[in-house]
């Protein structure tokens, strides 16, 4: 939700995120701590008030392509998610195309 109304709105004050999404200001700043700490959002103090907004157009990518995922809007996701030319297995395969098997101690 945090990262929905970011994409919308570009920047925020922690008031109007509170607005937005309905999280309670305790939540909220835990939520922002998180999202900050992993360097997804960037705070920007005006005078008494923090603003908040996605720390690169990166990270916004990534936010409307999990978001995309979430809902099941295949629209939404970049077309980079999309191709099969990009998706790799996690752990490929050894080459002989067999799975090594490894002796079970006595």
């Amino acid at each position: 939700m945090i990262l929905d109304a970011l994409l919308e709105h570009s920047s925020l004050a922690v008031g109007e995120l509170e607005t937005c999404t309905g999280i309670g200001q305790p939540t909220l700043s835990q939520q922002l701590g998180a999202l900050r700490r992993a360097e997804i959002v960037v705070p920007r103090r005006e005078s008494r008030t923090i603003h908040y907004s996605l720390a690169s157009e990166e990270e916004a990518l990534r936010a409307r392509a999990l978001i995309g995922l979430l809902r099941g809007d295949r629209a939404a996701l970049p077309a980079c998610v999309l191709s099969p030319s990009v998706m790799r297995p996690a752990i490929a395969p050894p080459p002989s195309g067999r799975r090594k098997v490894v002796p079970s101690s006595p």
